[in-house]
């Protein structure tokens, strides 16, 4: 390799005029860190501006799944105090009765009940009632629209929960269905079904406030089904979605990401980018799609203007390097003119075959100095880079210490007391009730006195797993308040539930057995204190703290291993 470069260096570029090997030099030098910048900087704003779309496009999919899902709940819980009014019961109990006229009664009041909440909304299409042998309520629906109803309600399941799926009528009129099952308050035994067929453009408002692109699209569509629910500002005509936008969602939820970035080619060979965000409880997803050519005309108009310079820079390049080669080979001319008149008599005189002139000492000089000083900056740059990852490795490490509870592995105070203040502001903004409560293992003094404050740790870290196994959301928080106590925050939980789940807390801590002999019980208990509520701007976390201490010592004052839920 050496031989080659001193054959090219020192036999055919010699051959060549210093002006030529300067010109060619000047324009090279000039225009390769153009070119490259270019590349580099085309390469840069296209993965600037995909990133960006990403962060962008999955935000707003997300914000409106929330909002979807929020209408959703809206209509939930409507259908739920319809349920579960007492009209509606008592009219049940008569239809279930062995009155014939009392069914007769109860049959025309429930009708009447369900057109009086729902016949004066304009985006109800349909709203039906069905016993618990899914016979339409309303004897003058049309057969065949009762035949449709009927099957859909039967293929829904009878859990607690509403379903949510999309309808078409007889008529091919298209709506989002809620159904509900509904079950007396008395016994809790199936009573019925509740049939609301919502238009889609309800949902269409969720789009008004969202800004895109000309060649963006966002719309809601069916996972099972392909169908668009809504798109735009309008209701869904039924259409479908590109098979390989679905099939890349598909691939991605089966992988668990129900929020993701995702690029697909349409049926015409079109790339896009596209992101996407479930509808919880649904087989919906909120989409953003964006053609690629759409996101990649910044960076081409970019890369046309750096090609547009490049040839103004050619230009002004072959200029300079002309006349800046003239005042560098003009004065070597007439140097070797000077020599050339020496021939006559002074044959000492030799010319250099090696090439080792002015200009190729000050190059040797320069790379050796060049060598060394690239070779001192890469050795400083990855010494930089060394301590840079170092610190940022220990910044990483202090910021887990500094949030986590180095005997039990869990949460700390410091994380509690920030996570539960900026839930409480969350819950007070989306009018959510906010579950705290506070947890105290019983006589934990005796525990350590008999067994040790080794086997003390040990139970501590034993019942910190346990409650973090028992949270039921990941925004859910289990931390170490101090000493023996503990705090458990439960999101969007009211009353009852988190009534059970304390209740569970008891029970379950006390079926694993852990010895405690200087305990009543003989092991392991917990005495609970639950505080509920609804935060209002005024709601502080000293208030939830106190409501669940006091409830958490009036669960040890009435004798330990109990749930005691805060008054008010």
């Amino acid at each position: 390799m050496r031989n080659l470069l001193d054959f090219i260096s020192l036999k055919v570029l010699r051959r060549i005029d210093i002006r030529y090997r300067l010109i060619v030099a000047f324009i090279a030098l000039s225009l390769l860190p153009l070119a490259v910048s270019g590349v580099l900087s085309y390469a840069e704003s296209s993965r600037a501006i995909q990133d960006k779309t990403r962060v962008f496009f999955v935000e707003i999919v997300k914000q409106v799944a929330q909002n979807f899902a929020l209408q959703m709940g809206q209509l939930e819980a409507a259908s739920e105090s319809f349920v579960l009014s007492d009209r509606v019961q008592t009219a049940l109990e008569h239809y279930y009765g062995n009155d014939e006229t009392a069914r007769v009664h109860a049959r025309s009041d429930l009708t009447r009940i369900l057109l009086e909440k729902y016949g004066s909304f304009d985006y109800i299409n349909q709203k039906y009632l069905l016993d618990n042998q899914y016979n339409m309520m309303d004897t003058q629906v049309f057969s065949q629209l009762g035949d449709s109803i009927v099957r859909l309600a039967e293929s829904t399941a009878a859990g607690g929960r509403p379903v949510w799926t999309t309808y078409r009528s007889s008529a091919g009129q298209e709506s989002i269905a809620l159904v509900r099952k509904i079950r007396t308050k008395t016994d809790n035994r199936l009573a019925g079904t509740l049939f609301i067929g919502v238009k889609a453009s309800q949902f269409s408002s969720i789009f008004d406030s969202v800004a895109l692109g000309e060649d963006a699209s966002l719309f809601v569509v069916d996972l099972k089904d392909g169908r668009i629910i809504v798109e735009g500002k309008r209701a869904a005509s039924g259409s479908r979605a590109e098979p390989a936008l679905l099939k890349a969602i598909s691939q991605q939820s089966v992988a668990g990401h129900e929020t993701n970035f995702i690029g697909y080619d349409a049926h015409d060979g079109t790339p896009y980018r596209a992101a996407y965000a479930r509808v919880p409880d649904t087989s919906w997803y909120v989409v953003d799609t964006v053609s690629l050519r759409s996101l990649m005309a910044e960076p081409e108009s970019m890369r046309n203007r750096v090609l547009l310079i490049g040839l103004a820079c050619f230009a002004c390049a072959l200029i300079f390097s002309v006349v800046i080669s003239r005042s560098i080979s003009t004065p070597l001319d007439a140097l070797i003119a000077i020599m050339q008149q020496t021939e006559s008599g002074n044959y000492r005189m030799r010319a250099p075959t090696t090439g080792q002139d002015e200009i190729t000492m000050l190059s040797e000089r320069f790379n050796a100095m060049a060598g060394r000083v690239l070779e001192q900056n890469d050795q400083l740059e990855e010494r930089v880079a060394e301590r840079t990852r170092d610190l940022a490795q220990a910044t990483r490490t202090l910021e887990i210490l500094s949030t986590t509870d180095g005997l039990t592995g869990i949460a700390n105070r410091r994380r509690f007391d920030a996570m539960f203040a900026a839930e409480i502001q969350r819950a007070a903004r989306a009018g959510e009730p906010l579950t705290l409560m506070m947890l105290d293992v019983d006589l934990f003094k005796n525990y350590n006195d008999f067994y040790g404050h080794q086997a003390g740790d040990d139970c501590l870290r034993e019942v910190a797993l346990f409650l973090q196994s028992r949270s039921r959301r990941s925004s859910d928080l289990v931390a170490r308040y101090g000493g023996e106590e503990f705090a458990f925050v439960c999101i969007d939980t009211d009353a009852a539930s988190a009534r059970e789940l304390a209740q569970s807390l008891c029970t379950a801590i006390a079926a694993r057995d852990l010895p405690h002999t200087r305990s009543p019980f003989g092991c392991i208990t917990l005495s609970i204190g639950v505080a509920t509520l609804v935060p209002q701007p005024g709601t502080t976390p000293e208030m939830m703290i106190r409501m669940a201490d006091a409830a958490m010592y009036r669960a040890k004052n009435e004798g330990r291993n109990r749930v005691c839920e805060a008054a008010g």
